[in-house]
């Protein structure tokens, strides 16, 4: 399946319209700041059940949000576009790879919707 690439049309902060991804969650963030912060998967885990209350969304809500070609995995660009989309934190490779490697319990290289409930749990 294929989604149609689309614009904002009302730029952030006087910028040019931004592309919108297919997990797009509206955070409020400006387009090419890294973080500065060091995430840790526990600090990770404790922004994003933090955002899901916010936004009263599911897990599973979510995890279909990050997962922008349903393959009912979520890979680490869709991971990073997830955190920055909902969190409002742009995170490097390297944080986002230590984040999957502490979730991904069958490793695979990826986060399945349990390895996410399970990790997203046991913040509660």
């Amino acid at each position: 399946m294929t989604v149609p690439f689309q614009t904002r049309s009302i730029p952030f902060h006087g910028q040019s319209p931004q592309p919108l991804h297919a997990n797009d969650l509206g955070g409020q963030r400006s387009p090419h700041t890294m973080s500065d912060d060091t995430w840790s998967a526990e600090e990770a885990m404790s922004k994003l059940a933090d955002a899901l209350k916010d936004k009263g969304m599911s897990i599973a809500d979510m995890f279909a949000a990050f997962d922008a070609d349903s393959d009912g995995s979520i890979n680490g660009p869709e991971l990073h576009h997830g955190i920055r989309d909902m969190v409002g934190d742009i995170l490097s490779p390297a944080q986002i790879s230590v984040i999957i490697q502490s979730l991904d319990v069958d490793e695979d290289h990826r986060i399945g919707l349990e390895e996410l409930r399970k990790a997203l749990s046991e913040e509660e």
